[in-house]
């Protein structure tokens, strides 16, 4: 049986991961908008449907045409969806990783690696509707599309109304696959780096912060190639012909045989842009969260 810390513990675990989940995605959603067109506007060239595709040069040129053609609202496209289904997946994350973590030494790379892992697996409930619908939204105005939505919890029961459960759970095995290895790393350099400062500095904000973002945006290069493939699958169905793939091996193919090797990491200076400061701040604020939920906190490291 739990007992009355443990449960308390778990409460405080679930707390501090919905708030600092949900305080990042406010901060960086529109970074992620622009990442998600970047990688997805590599099809064009192997599609007659390509002429219906915006094309950006980058995350600042893909940011401007945005607020220009779009308005400054579409750079938070599909957030509604984000603000439903972040907290409670950062929630679960949070969970599954401190669990392994406190089940073995903090200064493990295999503990720390296994811990991103789980909390990948923890959270993937919720983050991959999530993501489907999400980067569906982050489309629409960029491609043109088979239906278009007024907003993404319309899409979302619309979406398991006409395709079920696997609507919005589509390219779930490229999600892990993407975000599996990813936080692995995360957590793995995250800790790597924060062990490496002496001990009365470690449980700083700034190095907090500091090591955090290192290790996210280092982990967000290494697993660029498989973001670009999870993503084309996800919005595959809002225009099959110009996402005209029958698995996920038959899109790497494809990338690699019409737009060159090179293309697998398209968006990745919108993938760090967006991964870096949203995990950082994430992690930060789940330090710093943990710490008020579970009493007197200090305001001053």
């Amino acid at each position: 049986p739990h007992t009355g810390t443990d449960m308390g513990d778990i409460a405080v675990t679930l707390g501090a991961g919905a708030l600092a989940g949900a305080g990042a995605d406010l901060i960086t959603h529109p970074i992620c908008t622009v990442k998600a067109r970047l990688m997805a506007q590599g099809a064009s060239k192997a599609s007659a449907a390509g002429g219906d595709v915006v094309l950006y040069k980058g995350l600042i040129d893909g940011a401007n045409k945005m607020v220009r053609l779009e308005g400054a609202r579409s750079l938070y496209k599909g957030f509604s969806i984000v603000l439903l289904g972040a907290a409670p997946a950062q929630a679960l994350f949070f969970t599954g990783m401190s669990t392994v973590q406190k089940a073995f030494s903090p200064k493990s790379d295999l503990a720390n690696f296994g811990a991103g892992l789980a909390a990948q697996v923890c959270g993937a409930v919720a983050w991959v509707p999530m993501e489907v619908i999400k980067e569906k939204m982050m489309i629409q105005g960029q491609v043109q599309v088979v239906k278009e939505y007024s907003g993404s919890i319309s899409m979302l029961t619309q979406v398991v109304k006409s395709e079920g459960l696997y609507g919005v759970y589509r390219g779930f095995w490229l999600q892990q696959l993407t975000y599996g290895p990813f936080n692995g790393l995360a957590v793995l350099f995250y800790n790597r780096f924060k062990f490496a400062f002496p001990k009365e500095q470690q449980e700083s904000t700034v190095v907090h912060l500091g090591c955090s973002a290192a290790g996210y945006g280092l982990a967000a290069a290494i697993t660029n190639p498989f973001d670009v493939v999870k993503t084309r699958m996800q919005v595959a169905a809002s225009n099959p012909d110009l996402f005209n793939y029958t698995s996920g091996v038959d899109c790497a193919r494809k990338i690699f045989r019409h737009e060159g090797a090179m293309a697998f990491m398209d968006g990745v200076t919108g993938r760090i842009g967006w991964l870096l400061p949203r995990c950082a701040l994430a992690m930060t604020g789940f330090e710093y969260f943990s710490k008020a939920l579970s009493g007197p906190v200090n305001l001053v490291d």
